[in-house]
């Protein structure tokens, strides 16, 4: 059986790990929850010559995290790459962390 996961929208693509991490709590084996993300939507959409696995000549979209990246508690996204660029994970929520975090308290 050939299926995918996936999200309607641009907003709900964030969830697309923790919906196959939801798979996988309920009874999917891991290699197959990402593959239902990977691989198997771009061979159904017939673009699996250029995205979906990593190999030499495909564009290569990549996050790395520290932790499980398809479970929420344990996820932490340290890099990310998209189409070979490194992509700014900064924000200001994490700006203002440094800022207050390195002032003492009195």
């Amino acid at each position: 059986m050939t299926f995918a996961l996936g999200q309607s929208g641009a907003s709900g693509v964030r969830n697309l790990a923790f919906e196959a991490g939801q798979a996988v709590a309920f009874g999917l084996p891991v290699e197959i929850a990402l593959r239902a993300i990977t691989l198997t939507p771009a061979e159904i959409l017939g673009v699996a010559d250029r995205i979906g696995s990593l190999e030499v000549g495909k564009q290569a979209t990549i996050t790395v995290s520290d932790g499980d990246i398809m479970d929420h508690l344990t996820m932490r996204v340290t890099h990310m790459f998209i189409r070979r660029r490194a992509v700014d994970l900064d924000n200001k929520h994490k700006e203002l962390y440094r800022k207050y975090s390195a002032k003492k308290l009195n």
